[in-house]
């Protein structure tokens, strides 16, 4: 799956500028790295949009590879963003999403044609810091036929 995730990636020209890296990727987790180098802003630190870039991609990596086969999609509805501190080191984000979590977004989406639900993440520098956090709410909804 590390493969296929990192395809995605470099299919989404926005991310692809990014230089995002798929470190692992299972069924139910994901970890990207985004680099320092071509991602940082006016004073040398990491540029806010790429972290939130980072933070807001890699759900709906997990969700489209879990449900490829289903009538399912992700949509993101809000996302809000807290930046703890300037980021001078590339930053990884991790994402883990429970089986339990998979049957009921699957079991209420299509139970009730859209299921919303809310999704945190953590981003971390190469210390371990947390430099931002995110809240998104995510929506599942069935495929346009």
């Amino acid at each position: 799956m590390q493969t296929l995730a990192q395809q995605q990636l470099d299919q989404t020209p926005a991310l692809a500028k990014l230089n995002l890296v798929v470190e692992a990727a299972d069924r139910n987790t994901i970890r990207l790295r985004l680099p320092l180098a071509g991602n940082t802003n006016h004073f040398g630190a990491m540029y806010a949009g790429s972290l939130f870039s980072l933070a807001e991609f890699p759900f709906g990596v997990l969700f489209l590879n879990e449900f490829a086969e289903k009538p399912l999609l992700p949509l993101i509805g809000e996302m809000s963003i807290r930046y703890l501190k300037p980021v001078v080191t590339d930053a990884t984000v991790t994402v883990t999403v429970s089986d339990e979590e998979w049957a009921e977004i699957e079991a209420k989406t299509l139970a009730d044609g859209k299921f919303k639900f809310e999704r945190t993440a953590e981003v971390v520098d190469t210390t371990g810091d947390v430099v931002c956090k995110t809240t998104g709410t995510y929506f599942s909804v069935m495929k346009p036929t």
